[in-house]
């Protein structure tokens, strides 16, 4: 990826849907090529993010069918696919479904890490390649009813800096892959 930032602001209805279309894309390439993901968000919930109703995504899992997948499937699947996911959350009953989702798939703890911190504020999506970051919660409102500003960073030393200081302040240990 080129050293490049892209911000979107979700009260244009276009950045709102170039938002979720970049959201999905990026959780489909850590498909194809699984990294660490660090996931900090408030709360979570699920929300549609990708469109499979013309069946254009059957190649990377047959089992979405003709439908529009919910950002936990794709968020989930990474895993199944070799990513290692460390999550910070609030400690908040509006997470619970989304916890749910993921003790069903009953993955162990070299996989999946959750972390509570209650006066978490701080928002974002990193990986090695790109860091999603923003007032956006990982929420259906964050992605589809709020106010949001949510800017795409692939300049690797800014991912670098992020990714130290995520990992030092939520004491987020080591999971392999990336």
């Amino acid at each position: 990826m080129a050293n490049s930032n892209r911000q979107f602001f979700t009260h244009d209805s276009i950045d709102e849907k170039h938002l979720k279309a970049m959201l999905a894309n990026l959780l489909v390439s850590l498909i194809l090529c699984p990294q660490r993901i660090y996931l900090v968000s408030p709360w979570i919930t699920d929300f549609p993010l990708l469109d499979n109703r013309a069946r254009v995504w059957d190649s990377i899992n047959p089992a979405w069918g003709q439908r529009i997948v919910n950002f936990s499937e794709l968020l989930l699947f990474s895993v199944e696919s070799g990513c290692a996911l460390s999550m910070v959350l609030n400690e908040n009953r509006i997470n619970s479904s989304f916890l749910q989702k993921i003790e069903e798939k009953n993955f162990s703890s070299t996989r999946i890490q959750i972390v509570f911190n209650d006066d978490l504020h701080t928002k974002g999506l990193l990986t090695n390649d790109f860091f999603i970051a923003g007032s956006m919660n990982f929420t259906y409102r964050g992605t589809h009813k709020n106010d949001e500003r949510v800017e795409l960073i692939t300049d690797l030393e800014k991912i670098s800096e992020a990714k130290i200081k995520i990992i030092t302040r939520y004491q987020l240990g080591d999971l392999g892959a990336g």
